[in-house]
């Protein structure tokens, strides 16, 4: 039976390997380190039910992100129950002074943290997230649920917009797959979907290395895993509202970058409101060390720690490297699209020639590369809004019932069944939508 055109990437070989965030005793790493890559088709009905065509823009503006909020954050620690600090905090960058030198990349990275700590339901620790940060005595509104029309990881709005890409230059295009569930009226749940949610990082360059070197944890986040960091926030585009996650490399250092207070967006839980109380370094050692683990037999759900603290959106900081050979072919216009997903402002990019890096080019979304890249990134956002359109409108006309995916292959992106009619959320979490 094929395979995924990911397959060989993602899969693993041997075992024990160092890990990129200290979990390299994380049973459910082991568990995916031994399964075969699953099959992109696996669990669907054979025939799809809708192709989808290449979108077109006509009567469509200009795609801006509208009324941008920050809904909650959370970070990952490495404690065998799935556990989360919220809010949270980013990774700090060190502003180390240059040159320096880092060790290849080596070891079990998370491609998908979210899949290897809740695997029954990926999309639950957004909500609650949202919901303790909703909870807290410092927050003053609330997420309306039924005026949200999707909810997703920036991942899959990436995996859409390479396919509308491919569509317009052609060329070699990864297989993907995004399932679907609707909610309430019209509330369409993306779940990503990977054939591995961690793969082997040997041999890829020094991305993992650097981001680990150049940056410390965040304020009560000493147990946070480095992949660990989601920012969810929402926003509005082509008409649509979107809640997005997103994985979050770094964040300024507000107390030494007195600049980046004035980039501050104002946003929920950054400005409007003050951040849940944060607890000693000592209580959460403490609160992380009581802790189970839960029977594999039993649905797990999410234990939630109070500490961090809120970061503007502004300071907010993608991490990328490049080879001193390779850096000026740098693909400004993907970067583009990355941040513009995220509302990601900053994008530190590291210069090295064999893992000793020499620079770090500094930019954000005012720089003349990404004002050049928003302008020529405008006909795949659009056809992307449209994309969304579709997809809004077979998720509904197939209703509660229906269980979609949208599958990716070979170029052709197509609307396929779901065997399984289970729910990626669970009842007292599909209750808001009703």
């Amino acid at each position: 039976m094929p395979r995924s055109s990911q397959s060989s990437r993602r899969g693993l070989r041997g075992r024990g390997f160092p890990s990129r965030g200290g979990y390299n005793n994380d049973w459910r790493v082991y568990r995916q380190e031994q399964a075969p890559p699953v099959y992109i088709l696996d669990g669907l009905v054979e025939e799809a039910v809708q192709s989808i065509s290449d979108p077109s823009t006509a009567n469509v503006g200009d795609i801006e992100a509208k009324d941008v909020q920050y809904l909650a954050s959370y970070t990952w620690t490495d404690a065998k129950q799935p556990t989360m600090i919220v809010p949270g905090s980013p990774r700090v960058w060190r502003n180390r002074p240059l040159p320096y030198t880092v060790p290849p990349d080596t070891g079990v990275t998370y491609a998908y943290s979210n899949s290897v700590k809740i695997p029954s339901s990926p999309l639950l620790p957004l909500f609650r997230a949202i919901d303790h940060i909703e909870s807290s005595e410092s927050s003053s509104t609330k997420l309306d649920w039924s005026s949200v029309d999707f909810i997703t990881d920036r991942n899959n709005l990436r995996k859409l917009l390479s396919w509308i890409e491919h569509k317009e230059k052609g060329g070699r295009i990864d297989e993907f797959r995004i399932d679907l569930q609707l909610c309430g009226v019209g509330t369409v749940l993306m779940q990503r979907w990977e054939p591995h949610a961690v793969y082997d990082a040997r041999n890829s360059g020094y991305g993992d290395s650097f981001e680990k070197e150049s940056t410390s944890p965040g304020p009560d986040c000493e147990k946070g895993i480095i992949t660990g960091h989601s920012r969810i926030i929402s926003y509005v585009i082509h008409g649509m509202k979107i809640v997005v996650r997103c994985e979050v490399d770094a964040c300024i250092d507000l107390e030494k970058d007195e600049d980046s207070q004035s980039l501050s967006i104002e946003t929920r839980g950054s400005n409007n409101t003050s951040p849940p109380k944060a607890v000693s370094a000592d209580d959460l050692a403490d609160a992380l060390s009581s802790l189970s683990v839960t029977s594999s037999s039993t649905p797990q759900d999410v234990k939630i720690v109070d500490g961090g603290a809120v970061v503007p959106q502004s300071s907010l900081v993608k991490i990328k490297t490049r080879s001193m050979r390779n850096v000026e072919t740098f693909d400004w216009s993907a970067a583009y699209l990355q941040l513009f997903l995220g509302q990601t402002y900053n994008l530190y990019l590291g210069v090295h020639q064999r893992g000793t890096f020499n620079e770090v080019r500094e930019v954000n979304l005012e720089t003349p590369e990404f004002q050049e890249a928003a302008k020529d990134m405008q006909p795949v956002l659009k056809k992307l809004g449209r994309l969304l359109d579709e997809i809004l409108y077979i998720a509904i006309e197939y209703g509660h019932k229906g269980r979609l995916s949208v599958v990716c292959r070979a170029g052709q992106l197509k609307v396929y069944e779901r065997k399984d009619e289970a729910s990626f959320l669970p009842k007292d979490v599909l209750a808001r939508f009703e």
